[in-house]
């Protein structure tokens, strides 16, 4: 079941060796994958697994703006509405497709993610290499 906490999230940075690190909440995916109900955000036509631990539909978490881009930012960037629910083929999608690809996954779910918009689309698209650095 979902949890009882609030959806902003908190930055809680950690050191290991040299590199400052952000950590993620777990529970906040959960309350994600909740809000989802356990379907990927992308097409909810995708089919996964069910995972052993929850007999629930597979899915993974994904930041869409990405957690080491933290330090740009001074709200949480590991807060609900930047968790994304995706199946593994459309994680890996995010990380791994060519520029192309990527910048129309991105636009996918920033159309459902108006409490972002704060930032443009082409913001977003830069920390995937899928454009130039925008300045702003």
């Amino acid at each position: 079941k979902p949890y009882d906490i609030p959806s902003e999230g908190k930055i809680i940075q950690s050191k290991v060796g040299e590199k400052l690190i952000y950590q993620r909440d777990v529970r906040l995916a959960i309350n994600r994958f909740f809000l989802s109900d356990f379907k990927c955000e992308i097409n909810t036509e995708h089919n996964t697994f069910l995972a052993q631990k929850s007999n629930l539909p597979f899915m993974e978490a994904h930041h869409f703006i990405p957690m080491k881009y933290q330090f740009l930012f001074s709200n949480p960037l590991d807060n609900l509405s930047n968790i994304v629910c995706l199946c593994p083929t459309c994680h890996r999608a995010f990380h791994h497709a060519k520029a192309e690809n990527k910048y129309n996954l991105i636009n996918q779910i920033y159309v459902k993610r108006p409490e972002l918009h704060t930032y443009s689309v082409e913001y977003i698209a830069q920390f995937y290499n899928c454009l130039n650095i925008i300045k702003i």
